[in-house]
C-alpha cells in the first residue's frame, strides 16, 4: 500500500522540485483531517486508477498483548504510539498500478501516440525501474486486478517515489503503525 500524508508546512521535504502543479482530484484537497475525503486518483497518461481512504490519526496500542492466543513473538511489547491522519491505498497496490512502472507502459504509450512527455512525466520517467522479472511474479495467483506481490522493499519505495513523480503529490509506503491503525480503523 501507498499512502499520502496532510500537506504541512513544516517538516516537509520535497522528494521533487515541483516542476508542474499536482493532478489534484478534488476530495484529495484537504488542509485539516476533518476534511479528509475518499478519493480516485487517475494514474497520468493511462486508464489506470487507485483509491484512498482517510484514516484518523491519534493513539492507539501498536502490538498484541502478551496473553493473546496465537500471538507471536514478534506481536510485543506493546507500546502506545500517536500518528498523524493520512490516506492509504483502499486496496493493496494491484499488477496494472505497477506493471505501468515496473515496464515503462506509460513511456511506451506516450511514444506510440506521439504524445509528449509532461513537465511530471519528465520527473517520473528518470525514477530507477526493476530489472525485468526472470519468471512470473504473480506465481500463478492472478494478474489483472490482484495485488502486486513479491517485490522487494526497495522496489516498492521506488513505486511510490515514481507515483509521486507521476502525480506531483507525495507517497510513501506506511509504518508498521500506520499499517497496524488503519486495520484497527477499517
Amino acid at each position: 500500500d501507498c499512502i499520502r500524508d496532510l500537506p504541512r508546512a513544516r517538516g516537509r521535504v520535497d522528494v521533487f522540485k515541483r516542476q508542474a502543479p499536482p493532478i489534484t482530484p478534488k476530495e484529495a484537497e484537504a488542509k485539516t483531517a476533518k476534511d479528509m475525503k475518499p478519493y480516485s486518483q487517475k494514474i497520468p497518461g493511462t486508464r489506470t486508477s487507485f483509491g484512498m481512504l482517510p484514516i484518523p490519526g491519534g493513539e492507539f496500542v501498536l502490538g498484541s498483548p502478551a496473553g493473546e492466543a496465537d500471538r507471536e513473538a514478534d506481536e510485543g511489547p506493546q507500546l502506545k504510539v500517536k500518528i498523524e491522519p493520512f490516506w492509504m491505498g483502499k486496496h493493496e497496490v494491484t499488477w496494472d498500478e505497477y506493471d505501468v512502472w515496473s515496464f515503462n507502459l506509460d513511456i511506451q504509450r506516450r511514444k506510440l501516440a506521439g504524445i509528449k512527455p509532461t513537465p511530471l512525466d519528465k520527473t517520473a520517467d528518470v525514477v530507477t525501474r526493476p530489472t525485468k522479472p526472470y519468471t512470473d511474479m504473480t506465481f500463478g495467483m492472478g494478474h489483472n486486478g490482484y495485488p502486486a506481490i513479491c517485490m522487494t522493499q526497495l522496489a516498492a519505495k521506488m513505486y511510490c517515489r515514481w507515483l509521486s513523480a507521476k502525480t506531483g503529490h507525495f507517497y510513501r509506503l506506511p509504518t508498521e503503525a500506520e499499517r497496524e491503525n488503519a486495520c484497527r480503523c477499517l
